[in-house]
């Protein structure tokens, strides 16, 4: 199937012909020759690249030409390249990890020449600078998605092991109504709203902040999400508390239209130098009233969480609510139905009274708390059985 040679050269001073001091591979893969370099001096290392392309070739891998020259960063920016194709919105995160950590060490480095033992130094390293263990996944994610994209294209023909580290469990954050209540009075005035609409509908916070007012239909009683996370829109019916904000925000839109500005968000700033402006962060307000509600260390997304838990209360079928909020998939959807200690007691609460009233019956019927009658074994068979 294929043969080791080396090739011949003259010398340009003594026109002598001569062998080079690397060993070359010839192989037939279907129907055609190949001649690679192995750039190995010893004919043992060679003979062996020979036998593991013979391998590939017997398990019906097909020859690639010129595989053993791209290096790592071609495939990274082909990864960005489908990225921008397909306009996903991590784009910008892909090319911050690219620049700030995946490149300066794999950059360089052949892939034929990236192995799984690289792939563990890479994540020793990482966790060595800090990195969290789903900070060094999502960065090893990248690297296996230039791979994945390269052998669909037929550029390579294998994938290297990727061991990924083990992550915490989900976030299981939710409000109560009353800790709920305390954020929100702790708030700024133009975040209260913000706030409550979380509450109420689940939505991300940029869903929420990117709101304008043509997806508001007041006449259709909805609110009306074009795009979201997962490519899809979503209707949320009016219940009175949503009605309640978005009449208040209006008026607010309506004043700043009497003032000359025309705000096309539902949710904007209210205070001198902004007005009218989109909120486009919260973090360190949201904070400060968390601590200040006595439920620090609590983020906005954990509104999502508990307007899934109260919809699940409600009694809302699961596939309208997983409408309502946008999840697409059943299996977050219930990572996000979150059980509180007072649930569980008002199950307990339940099961108590339920197997109480059983309990009842059998004290009043006589049987509850008599010992059962064991039949006596008849003599004979007592003596045989001692005997044995």
């Amino acid at each position: 199937m294929g043969s080791l040679y080396r090739p011949t050269y003259r010398d340009k001073k003594t026109n002598a012909l001569k062998h080079s001091k690397v060993w070359w591979v010839s192989i037939y893969s279907c129907g055609k020759q190949f001649m690679i370099n192995t750039h190995q001096k010893d004919r043992a290392e060679a003979k062996r690249f020979l036998q593991q392309r013979e391998g590939d070739l017997g398990n019906g891998v097909p020859f690639i030409k010129n595989q053993h020259k791209i290096i790592f960063e071609e495939l990274a920016q082909d990864v960005l390249t489908d990225y921008e194709i397909n306009k996903k919105r991590s784009l910008g995160d892909a090319k911050t990890r690219y620049k700030k950590h995946i490149l300066p060490f794999f950059g360089n480095l052949k892939v034929t020449s990236i192995t799984t033992t690289g792939i563990r130094t890479y994540t020793k390293k990482r966790l060595d600078e800090g990195a969290a263990n789903g900070t060094v996944n999502r960065e090893l994610t990248l690297v296996k998605r230039a791979f994945n994209l390269a052998k669909r294209e037929g550029r390579i023909h294998s994938v290297p092991y990727f061991p990924m580290l083990k992550e915490a469990g989900a976030r299981k954050g939710f409000f109560e109504p009353e800790q709920f209540q305390a954020v929100h009075n702790h708030l700024p005035e133009y975040l209260k709203t913000v706030a409550r609409f979380g509450y109420e509908t689940g939505w991300r916070k940029n869903e929420i902040l990117t709101l304008q007012w043509p997806q508001v239909d007041f006449e259709g009683r909805c609110v009306r999400l074009l795009t979201s996370k997962n490519s899809e829109g979503r209707v949320f019916p009016f219940t009175p508390d949503l009605e309640e904000v978005l009449l208040e925000q209006r008026a607010k839109a309506d004043k700043l239209k009497q003032g000359g500005i025309i705000c096309p968000w539902v949710f904007h700033h209210t205070f001198r130098g902004k007005k009218g402006q989109r909120i486009t962060s919260f973090k360190r307000s949201w904070k400060t009233a968390c601590k200040d509600a006595g439920v620090p260390g609590r983020v906005f997304h954990d509104l999502r969480r508990t307007a899934v838990r109260n919809l699940e209360r409600a009694g809302v079928p699961r596939s309208v609510a997983m409408k309502l909020t946008g999840h697409k998939t059943e299996n977050i959807y219930r990572r996000y139905d979150i059980v509180s200690e007072n649930d569980m007691q008002i199950a307990a609460e339940r099961l108590g009274a339920h197997t109480g009233k059983h309990l009842k019956l059998l004290k009043v019927s006589g049987d509850f708390g008599k010992k059962s009658k064991i039949a006596k074994m008849p003599k004979a068979a007592n003596d045989s059985f001692k005997k044995d």
